[in-house]
């Protein structure tokens, strides 16, 4: 053991200071035949009167010079002499350069040892090495035919700002977005450094980064990468079993996230509307809506000469793996600028997937796998059919693509991607894991106020995913419900008297109850966004799949149930009454609002014209009720249509005749939907809720007092 030879101590700087060699690691023989190069090093902290013990395979814990490699640790924030350290360490290192003067800094304040196993407790155990390796420089074969293909989307008024030079606002607005409580990187440094020492490092930092982005230069080093290797498993014993993290330089990721900063506005246009998730206006859930009604169509699918399939691919390594020639191709395909090409090949972006058919489909794979360095995993992958779909075909296909035959396509991304007449079974797994968690908790432990705490953060946040893709049915609801009751009212393996229905005890604390959730009103709730992504974003994919099948012809205020729907499109349509209800027209040019057909008025209670419609103006516009001349209401033709009232009302909205109409919802200030608001719409209203004349609940649970005695009270 290396360092000193006791690992406890108590009495330190007292007569009776005692030192022990108390802990120990313990190997087989066997195991030290077969793992050469172990070292074990003991390392003292303040915080406890045991000192830990490293053990190193392979020095891996070592630096090659011998010691250890210097990290920046929070605790030395706490320090009173640390800010005068870097002052002057930075001050005397501050002529040799941005790194140079971050090495000497590292080098004087790491005299102040203080207790850094914060940190190391994140299970962070880094070893040195190369992400940029020859590897993923290999020449892969000719991507012509694919580039040839693409599209330019980028425009010169998109890479005139691209190419904006980098102010130094960025770089501070950057890095206190970053979590200073990070594991130090290659320079031993973190984001909190940085953060709690900027008015001494800052003008320097900014200086340097500025310079090298707006050169489109790195120097030697700057983006070195510590890569951390997590095991998936507890005996890895492939590759594959080990998850890499990458850390790279702070200053490095301050510059990477610039550089995204700029690249996030363009990526909506950019990326395929196939691509879902990661991109900003767009949710992952609509893939999963997808899926589903594909998978329901196979499954209906029982008549006609061709048969239909859907091949899931699963992708080995998918954020792991990308050759920089076809990333680098892809950039100039769209006409990237190439100044901004040569500063965004230091990140690494993601991909979207097609799917075609048979022998086709085998040969864009392997065009696709060899260009951008990509792998199918194909035990993972399979293939479902339509049921009018032959043997002989099924075979010829699965055999083509090197995958297996399905009957569906199981889950995808963690949902059910077919829900057949028996919809209680298919959740029946939600039920499951809530029971299984409740009945781990050890109820004896907790208080009222414990309980509340779990079921509130933990069981009611279990089915939110499903609950936002699906309407779960109301027996599963009912199930878990009580299992909440239950727990929330027992003591141990006890079942006591439960004093108040559950349905009491949602109510929010405001009006008497307790604010918990009622499952089937917060499931049409989160529902609600899906409706109202597919009323409000029409240029989504997952919009005009559903719209191209369920309602081609109408707006989706006007859509119906329709014939042999799916479970998701009878999902959407359970919050369809929701969104119809609170959605309101904000009027611009009144091209696209109908006079009788839409809610137009700014009223709380009836948003709709209340005169009679006559028959001769059913598709009447609200344009048609606007002065051209003026951009005003024509009063004149009002007072001869509409009633008073009507007038009255109308008058009093103004007009933007520079702009289109737009959907909002009512009681929103930025007009969007939210789930908070939506709850509280299906949920009702709770002012009549008997409250025996106490009306200050609210004062109540706001009172700096142990939570345990508010519940009692």
């Amino acid at each position: 053991m290396s360092s000193n030879q006791f690992t406890w101590q108590t009495g330190k700087g007292t007569p009776g200071w005692i030192q022990e060699r108390l802990d120990k690691v313990l190997v087989t023989n066997r195991w030290r035949d077969i793992v050469n190069g172990v070292t074990v090093t003991n390392q003292w902290t303040r915080r406890s009167d045991h000192s830990a013990i490293f053990m190193g395979i392979r020095c891996y814990g070592t630096r090659r010079g011998g010691g250890r490699r210097f990290r920046f640790e929070m605790a030395w924030l706490y320090d009173e002499g640390c800010r005068a350290v870097v002052a002057e360490s930075w001050e005397e290192g501050r002529s040799r350069g941005a790194q140079s003067c971050i090495a000497h800094c590292g080098r004087r304040v790491e005299m102040q040892e203080d207790a850094y196993w914060k940190q190391k407790a994140k299970q962070h155990w880094l070893k040195d090495a190369d992400a940029n390796t020859k590897f993923y420089h290999r020449n892969p074969m000719n991507g012509d035919l694919i580039y040839s293909n693409i599209t330019p989307r980028v425009t010169q008024a998109q890479n005139e700002l691209l190419m904006q030079p980098f102010e130094v606002g960025e770089v501070k607005d950057v890095l206190f977005e970053m979590c200073p409580d990070k594991a130090p990187r290659p320079d031993g440094m973190n984001p909190g450094f940085y953060q709690s020492f900027w008015d001494i490092v800052g003008g320097d930092i900014s200086a340097f980064i500025i310079s090298c982005l707006n050169v489109g230069s790195l120097p030697p080093g700057l983006n070195n990468t510590d890569v951390v290797l997590i095991p998936k498993k507890d005996v890895p014993e492939q590759v594959s079993d080990l998850r890499p993290i990458a850390l790279s330089n702070v200053i490095y990721r301050i510059m990477a996230k610039m550089i995204t900063r700029r690249m996030k506005p363009l990526m909506d246009s950019i990326i395929c509307e196939s691509q879902s998730a990661f991109i900003p206006g767009r949710l992952i859930t609509g893939n999963i809506l997808i899926a589903s009604e594909v998978g329901h169509y196979l499954n209906r699918k029982r008549c006609g000469a061709v048969g239909w399939s859907a091949l899931k691919l699963d992708m080995a390594k998918a954020y792991e793996q990308m050759e920089w020639p076809f990333l680098k191709g892809m950039m100039v395909a769209l006409e990237f600028d190439d100044k901004w090409i040569d500063l965004i090949m230091m990140c690494v972006t993601t991909v979207s997937y097609n799917f075609l058919e048979a022998n086709e489909i085998k040969g864009c794979l392997a065009l696709y796998e060899n260009l951008s360095g990509q792998a199918v995993n194909y035990h993972k992958s399979s293939i479902c059919y339509s049921k009018n779909t032959t043997e002989v075909v099924k075979e010829n296909v699965a055999q083509v693509l090197g995958v297996i035959q399905a009957p569906n396509y199981g889950k995808y991304l963690g949902l059910p991607s077919f829900i057949g007449r028996n919809k209680k079974a298919a959740f029946a797994y939600i039920e499951d894991k809530i029971r299984q968690r409740i009945g781990s908790w050890n109820k004896k432990l907790l208080s009222q106020a414990g309980k509340e705490v779990l079921l509130k953060s933990v069981a009611q946040a279990m089915p939110t995913f499903s609950m936002s893709v699906f309407l779960l049915p109301t027996a599963i609801c009912t199930a878990i419900e009580r299992l909440m009751n239950r727990y929330w009212w027992g003591s141990g393996t006890d079942q006591r008297i439960h004093w108040k229905a559950w349905d009491k005890l949602c109510i929010p604390k405001k009006y008497v109850g307790l604010g918990f959730k009622d499952l089937r009103a917060f499931n049409v709730a989160l529902l609600g966004k899906q409706a109202w992504r597919l009323l409000t974003n029409t240029d989504s994919l997952v919009s005009k799949v559903y719209k191209a099948r369920y309602y081609p012809n109408q707006p989706f205020t006007d859509a119906i149930l329709g014939n042999n729907p799916s479970h998701c499109w009878r999902s959407i349509m359970a919050a369809k009454g929701l969104i119809c209800s609170g959605v309101r027209r904000r009027i611009g040019n009144g091209f696209s609002t109908s006079v009788w057909g839409h809610p137009w008025l700014q009223d709380e209670d009836d948003p709709m014209i209340q005169t009679e419609m006559p028959p001769q103006l059913s598709n009447a516009r609200v344009i048609n009720l606007i002065d051209q001349d003026t951009g005003t209401w024509d009063y004149d033709l009002l007072t001869d249509i509409f009633e008073p009232n009507d007038v009255a009302r109308i008058l009093k909205i103004p007009i933007s005749p520079d702009y289109d109409d737009m959907l909002y919802w009512h009681g929103d200030p930025k007009g969007n939907y939210t789930v908070k608001h939506g709850y509280k719409c299906v949920s009702g209203n709770y002012e009549n809720v008997e409250s025996g004349g106490f009306t200050k609940w609210l004062t109540l649970w706001k009172q700096r007092i142990p939570p345990k005695w508010k519940t009692l009270l």
